[in-house]
């Protein structure tokens, strides 16, 4: 999925619980496809953690779009 995002010149964020995960993940999507793409470490079971996350997404401009791929369930109330 975010592959194709990146072909479609979108700019990507990403989350996850492990940085490194991430980096990697980044340079390898980067590489591949020469997209722009941000991480960020959040945990998504922690309500507060996803408002600051999306707080410091949307300082930086607007967010068109939103796909979540994860197994866990959470609920979260704005």
């Amino acid at each position: 999925m975010s592959e194709r995002f990146l072909e479609l010149r979108a700019e990507l964020f990403i989350c996850g619980r492990r940085g490194n995960v991430l980096d990697e993940t980044a340079r390898e999507l980067t590489d591949k496809t020469g997209g722009n793409i941000s991480t960020y470490v959040c945990d998504i079971r922690t309500p507060q953690v996803i408002e600051e996350m999306l707080d410091e997404i949307w300082s930086n401009g607007s967010l068109n779009g939103l796909a979540k791929n994860t197994a866990e369930k959470f609920y979260f109330e704005k």
